[in-house]
C-alpha cells in the first residue's frame, strides 16, 4: 500500500497561473461571471498574493477559508481580502483554498500558521462551504472523498457525519491558537438566497432535494459557528446576516461577483479595524478558569477510562493551563 499523508491545503508556492471558469462553470451562474482569465499568484510561503506589500515590521493576519475566501474568479486587487491589505496597516494573508473543511482548516492552523506566526498575530478563520459537502458524504471531516479527506490517499469511512464535529474543531483551533499566543476571530461564510425554482441555472449544479437538504446544513452549520464564537469568546463577522442572502453579490449560491468583492471587502475592512487591529501584537488573554472548563468538560466522564487516571487528567490539564504563555 502506498504511504500515506497528511494533506496541506495552500496554494502552491510561487506558482502563478491564469484560470479561465468552463463553460460547464459558467452553467451553473446567473451569468454576472464573465468568461475571462483570471490570475492567481503565490507568495513564496504559499499564500494567494495580495499586491500589497509585506513587511516584518507590521502583525500578520492569516484568513483561512475555502472558495469564497480564495475568490479565485476575481481579478487580484478587486479579491475582499486584497481590498483590505491595500487599506490596513498590517500583513493581511489569504489561505483560501477551494474545497477545504473545518479540520483541513485546522492542520494548515497546527502545521503551517504556527510556523510563520509571531505571538500577538491574529487568525480570521471563514467556515468553509465545503462543510457541508463534508457532511454529505460518510465519514464527514474524515470522509474518504477527493476533496474533503484529510489524508491522502483518502479510505472509505463509515463514520457518521456531525455537525457538531465543527464545534470540536474549532474548539481544538481555539486552545492551540491561544497557547501559542494568537487571536481568533471566527466568520461565516455568506450564501445567496435562491429560489430553486426561478433560478434554473442552479439546476445544472443540483437537484431540489440535495439543495435543500444543503441549505439545511448550511443553516445549522452557521449557527454553530455563531454558538461557537459566542462559547469561545472570540470575535465574530458574521457575514452570511450582514449579506442578508442578497443575490445581487453573488454569481452563484456563495460566489461573489465583482460587486459583491466591493461589499465584502468593505464589510471586512471595517471587521478588522474595529475588533481585530487594536489588539495586534498585544498578548493574548484568556480567561482560564473559563477554559480549564471547557477542557475538563470535553473529557468523558467515564468511556472506560479509570477513575483515578480521569482525575489525573484532569489536573494535568489545569496545570497546562495556568503556565503563562510562554
Amino acid at each position: 500500500m502506498a504511504k500515506r499523508i497528511i494533506r496541506l491545503k495552500e496554494s502552491a508556492p510561487s506558482a502563478s497561473g491564469e484560470f479561465v471558469p468552463t463553460d460547464a462553470y459558467l452553467a451553473g451562474t446567473d451569468g454576472t461571471l464573465k468568461k475571462t482569465a483570471f490570475i492567481r499568484t503565490a507568495t513564496h510561503d504559499g499564500f494567494i498574493d495580495t499586491g500589497a506589500p509585506r513587511s516584518t515590521e507590521r502583525s500578520n493576519i492569516f484568513v483561512l477559508g475555502g472558495s469564497f475566501v480564495e475568490s479565485l474568479f476575481a481579478l487580484p486587487e478587486e479579491r475582499f481580502v486584497a481590498r483590505a491589505a491595500h487599506r490596513l496597516d498590517a500583513n493581511i494573508l489569504n489561505g483560501g483554498y477551494s474545497g477545504m473543511t473545518s479540520l483541513q482548516l485546522a492542520l494548515v492552523v497546527l502545521a503551517k500558521i504556527a510556523g510563520i506566526a509571531k505571538p500577538g498575530d491574529a487568525v480570521v478563520a471563514f467556515t468553509p462551504k465545503s462543510d457541508t459537502g463534508a457532511m454529505w458524504h460518510p465519514g464527514g471531516f474524515w470522509t474518504g472523498n477527493k476533496t474533503y479527506t484529510p489524508v491522502l490517499p483518502g479510505t472509505p469511512n463509515d463514520r457518521p457525519a456531525r455537525s457538531t464535529d465543527y464545534l470540536a474543531t474549532v474548539r481544538a483551533i481555539h486552545t492551540f491558537t491561544a497557547t501559542i499566543g494568537l487571536h481568533l476571530s471566527l466568520a461565516t461564510s455568506p450564501h445567496r438566497a435562491t429560489d430553486y425554482t426561478v433560478d434554473t441555472w442552479m439546476h445544472k449544479k443540483v437537484n431540489y432535494v440535495r439543495y435543500h437538504e444543503l441549505a439545511r446544513l448550511q443553516r445549522k452549520i452557521d449557527a454553530r459557528t455563531r454558538a461557537a464564537a459566542k462559547d469561545l469568546g472570540v470575535p465574530l463577522l458574521d457575514l452570511q446576516t450582514l449579506c442578508d442572502g442578497n443575490p445581487d453579490l453573488f454569481y452563484d449560491d456563495y460566489h461573489l461577483n465583482d460587486h459583491g468583492q466591493r461589499v465584502v471587502g468593505d464589510l471586512f475592512t471595517e471587521f478588522l479595524e474595529k475588533d481585530v487591529m487594536p489588539n495586534l501584537g498585544k498578548p493574548v488573554v484568556v480567561t482560564r478558569s473559563a477554559l480549564t472548563t471547557k477542557l475538563v468538560d470535553a473529557l468523558p466522564p467515564d468511556d472506560g477510562v479509570p477513575q483515578r487516571k480521569l482525575v489525573r487528567l484532569r489536573r494535568s490539564i489545569r496545570r497546562v493551563i495556568r503556565r503563562p504563555n510562554s
